[in-house]
């Protein structure tokens, strides 16, 4: 299949607490993550996995990789056959070695840059209040959607030059449409 989407970018940065600050009061992401070296985990309140942002302590402001996203684990040894026969060394990391990945395809690209592809990250939603991420996952505290149907157009007949369409009735009821 290949890549999916940008997975995480992860930085170095001079000041790591003026770094969260900006982040959570100024862009609005949510730190999920915080190692003991001081390395923070952000992510974005859109986002479905565990980070998107990975901020770590420096004396330097430097950019150190980024990684992206596949669909299934499989195109990882698709691509590392690919990437090889391009003539760019590859490794595999073990599940774990990147923060709640599974394992990961690592290689230099030619511009100089590390860049990681992986299948599997911790997968925690998108509910955050007040930056703190909802502790709880159960699956019975979903929210309930309700279908948005604008009253005007419930009794609207809608014309074209061969005939007249009208706006299809759905059978479904306010406690059916859930989010996942």
């Amino acid at each position: 299949m290949g890549i999916m989407r940008i997975g995480h970018v992860d930085l170095n940065v001079l000041n790591i607490e003026e770094s969260r600050s900006y982040y959570e009061e100024i862009m609005g992401l949510t730190v999920t993550r915080q190692d003991e070296d001081g390395t923070l985990y952000l992510k974005c309140w859109d986002e479905w996995d565990k980070y998107s942002l990975v901020l770590r302590p420096s004396d330097e402001a430097t950019f150190n990789r980024v990684a992206y996203k596949v669909k299934d684990d499989s195109d990882l040894d698709n691509l590392k056959v690919k990437i090889e026969k391009y003539g760019i060394e590859t490794k595999f990391l073990e599940a774990g070695t990147v923060a709640d990945c599974g394992r990961v395809l690592s290689f230099i690209l030619p511009s100089g840059h590390e860049m990681h592809l992986y299948a599997y990250k911790e997968f925690i939603g998108k509910d955050t209040v007040k930056g703190k991420i909802f502790e709880e996952k159960n699956t019975k505290n979903i929210q309930t959607l309700k279908p948005v149907v604008p009253e005007s157009s419930k009794e609207k007949t809608l014309s074209s030059k061969k005939e007249n369409i009208k706006p299809i009735e759905s059978n479904t009821s306010e406690d059916e449409w859930t989010s996942f």
